[in-house]
């Protein structure tokens, strides 16, 4: 017996954040699978936490979101990098005269797609929004106690 590595396919949907909850910051559970970093994942918490229905985005500062996530604005911005890359987060600065306010940032989420299911189901359960879009991760599984063609033939 030997150990074998698989490769496995996830496919997620990325579609825009709704807070539809009053007093509950609503956190996917694909999330806890999508982020594999811990700070970012604490970043992206807290930017649905700070999330403003009226305007549909999050606004606070660098050094606001270091200071109450209790980490360090280097690693605010790593985390930010991050969910950029992963396509959970869209920051954008709003100009008024010659002024900038602090980074704004669109949120979204990773709903994970089930293999079996049709594309025609997966349109059918889309949010409409322009900018969604499906993303694939691969993730890698130790299989304990495989057995190779050579060890059955023994």
């Amino acid at each position: 017996m030997s150990k074998k590595e698989v490769v496995i396919e996830k496919k997620y949907k990325i579609v825009s954040y709704r807070k539809k909850t009053d007093g509950w910051t609503k956190i996917y559970n694909s999330s806890f699978e999508y982020i594999e970093s811990l700070p970012a994942f604490k970043v992206y918490c807290y930017l649905c936490y700070r999330y403003n229905e009226f305007h549909n985005y999050s606004f606070p500062s660098m050094n606001t979101i270091a200071k109450d996530c209790k980490i360090s604005k280097t690693t605010v911005q790593k985390a930010i990098k991050y969910l950029e890359e992963k396509k959970l987060i869209k920051r954008f600065k709003l100009r008024e005269g010659n002024d900038y306010y602090n980074n704004c940032y669109r949120i979204k989420y990773a709903i994970q797609i089930d293999e079996e299911q049709s594309k025609e189901k997966l349109m059918d359960s889309m949010i409409e929004d322009d900018e969604e879009e499906i993303v694939s991760v691969e993730t890698k599984v130790e299989i304990d106690n495989f057995t190779t063609e050579e060890e059955e033939k023994e």
